[in-house]
């Protein structure tokens, strides 16, 4: 009955899919951005799809699992960087690429203003290509860790079964199929996820039996803050490192670009208090149900349990075989709208930005269509061999991304002009700080993103006070 259910759903979506294809255009701006055509809903929601996945179902859900109420703060603060980055980036990015005829995340970078930086676009193509790969990898090892704690199938035949179905309707559907499936996904996802949270509570017997039950745990576990981080100082440094992760929004090519395929619109108060008020909702939801497992399992599970099956284990216990279908269907569903999207983000990296950038719109279409395919096998050849979390890869990932792009996207968004030389300059320094963070152990005390995104605009910065050349090309 799971699995009868489960696929059931899924094939409504790669119906969606498949059918998307009708209203192709078979151009590359349309496999790339849809003509820039989509409306202002469904832009909304499959952002919110494409930036609330798997690492949401499986690697949020695991840390809070593991960490206690602390977690919260991890989405809390996150979700508030988003807030203070999204203020202005849908309407800029939306204008600008509508006005210079943009249809990659790295032509926005290096054309911002007509400019024409041609070694910007290759080397943020090379970095979209490198970081988006493992995010999408994290994906396809979300699915198999997924789909092993429902159906009990292999890892690996998880992970694969997902690489065809995210490949099927992304090399025929191109961004269309993407997001007109993540609305779907999205709705499945908050259905699911309210449903869990509901019967859970009622296992358990209630709200007032579920908070005098988490506080059997140990002290750390419901308190505010890790005990690690001891002085105010260091709970400072801890959450500001997660408003960076939400900074980091800006330097996702696979979200960003939504906004380069909306129609023309005025409703930018709209887009942002929609995003919000679902990104609220849904987070806070995905919280909840890791809290309430551990609640309901107190202990009962083998010490070497994979806490990033946190979500799927407390589906199978608690809901009936159908709703455990769709609890599946809503996992995959975080999954594969992440995963889409950056795969083709990763192949207009490659198609349009790196192979034959002036060949005919025919053999780009072509190009592009070939490297979703590539891509897609590329990331699912990291999932099988990479080894690592869920949650760590997605962390990796959106920190490199954020730390070489957001500050140069940002710093054009605020009217400056900088160089071609100064651009890579702040790609590559930002990126190259979070790493050296990363790599000394230094992202136990504050996200690596936040160190990248502010070492780029210190470059900036201060390149603009000594330089009199690139001064005067504002």
């Amino acid at each position: 009955m799971i699995l009868a259910s489960f696929l059931a759903f899924l094939a409504i979506i790669l119906f969606v899919g498949l059918y998307s294809k009708r209203f192709s255009k078979q151009t590359t701006d349309d496999y790339l951005i849809a003509s820039g055509n989509i409306p202002v809903w469904q832009t909304v929601l499959s952002a919110l799809a494409s930036a609330y996945s798997g690492f949401m179902y499986i690697g949020l859900i695991g840390y809070t699992y593991t960490q206690g109420v602390s977690g919260i703060w991890l989405m809390v603060f996150w979700i508030f960087g988003e807030f203070c980055v999204f203020i202005y980036l849908p309407k800029k990015v939306s204008q600008v690429s509508q006005r210079r005829n943009l249809n990659s995340y790295n032509a926005l970078l290096a054309n911002y203003w007509g400019q024409n930086h041609t070694l910007v676009k290759k080397s943020a193509a090379i970095i979209t290509l490198i970081f988006l790969s493992i995010y999408a990898a994290a994906q396809f090892n979300a699915a198999g860790k997924a789909l092993q704690s429902t159906l009990l199938w292999s890892p690996i035949i998880g992970s694969v079964f997902t690489y065809f179905v995210v490949l099927a309707y992304s090399y025929v559907g191109g961004i269309r199929a993407s997001i007109w499936t993540d609305n779907i996904q999205f709705v499945i996802m908050v259905v699911s996820i309210a449903i869990l949270v509901w019967l859970s509570l009622d296992a358990i017997g209630g709200w007032s039996m579920f908070v005098d039950k988490l506080h059997n745990n140990p002290v750390a576990y419901t308190q505010w803050f890790p005990e690690s981080m001891g002085s105010l100082f260091f709970i400072i440094l801890f959450l500001l490192g997660w408003v960076g992760g939400g900074f980091g929004i800006a330097g996702q090519p696979h979200i960003v670009v939504r906004f380069m395929a909306m129609k023309k619109t005025r409703k930018y108060k709209q887009i942002l208090f929609g995003y919000y008020a679902l990104a609220v909702i849904f987070t806070g939801l995905c919280l909840l149900s890791a809290l309430l497992a551990k609640v309901y399992f107190a202990g009962t599970l083998a010490a070497d349990f994979d806490t990033e099956t946190t979500l799927p284990t407390l589906a199978t216990a608690v809901l009936p075989a159908m709703l455990v279908g769709l609890m599946l269907s809503a996992i995959l569903s975080a999954i594969i709208s992440t995963a889409d999207s950056q795969i083709l983000s990763c192949s207009a990296a490659l198609g349009t930005d790196l192979l034959k950038p002036k060949a005919t719109d025919k053999e780009s279409l072509r190009q592009n269509k070939f490297s979703t395919a590539l891509v897609a096998t590329f990331a699912l050849l990291i999932a099988l061999y990479g080894g690592e979390s869920v949650f760590t890869l997605v962390i990796l990932a959106w920190s490199g991304l954020a730390s070489a792009f957001m500050p140069l996207l940002v710093i054009q968004l605020m009217g400056h002009k900088p160089s071609q030389t100064l651009s890579i300059t702040i790609m590559l320094s930002g990126l190259l700080a979070a790493i050296i963070w990363r790599m000394t152990g230094l992202n136990s005390l504050t996200y690596e993103a936040i160190i990248g995104i502010a070492v780029g605009f210190i470059v900036f910065y201060v390149v603009k006070i000594l330089s009199p050349a690139d001064k005067a090309k504002e």
